[in-house]
């Protein structure tokens, strides 16, 4: 899968089904990164902030193509760095944002690292999607939602 193809999944209309939408408040009603980064630049407050850049995330890596291969699980921490450097973009490198999607990469990549025994045992990327869906809910704690 080339960088182009990459950058394509990550801003095409995520149709993969997401498990606890709702915990990440307005930012789970986003559909893609177009729709979550226009988001990005209504709300205010960190803590909105922050989940709305943990729910990027999750959205990335629930764009990412699912397949029984170790390439497909690169692909997908390809497709979450990706998304950390259009996420950090959209709000001028916040610190908020930085964060949280160094955080949940890191996360991921750790995971993906640790759980492979070379040519017998990877991560999936169904793996990492649950992974960082319990990962980023930490970021929706308390969160009043702003939006203008």
């Amino acid at each position: 899968m080339t960088r182009n193809d990459q950058l394509l999944l990550l801003y095409a209309e995520v149709t993969t089904p997401i498990s606890a939408r709702e915990t990440f408040g307005t930012a789970g009603q986003c559909a893609s990164l177009t729709e979550l980064t226009e988001l990005l630049g209504r709300i205010t407050g960190d803590k909105c902030i922050s989940a709305a850049a943990a729910f990027g995330m999750v959205l990335a890596v629930h764009a990412a193509k699912s397949g029984p291969y170790r390439m497909d699980t690169l692909n997908a921490l390809t497709v979450l760095g990706l998304c950390k450097v259009e996420l950090d973009q959209a709000l001028a490198h916040n610190p908020c944002v930085c964060l949280v999607t160094a955080d949940l990469l890191k996360i991921a990549q750790d995971f993906a690292w640790e759980s492979t025994i070379p040519c017998t045992e990877w991560a999936t990327v169904d793996e990492l999607r649950s992974l960082l869906i319990d990962a980023a809910k930490k970021y929706t704690v308390g969160v009043e939602w702003k939006v203008s």
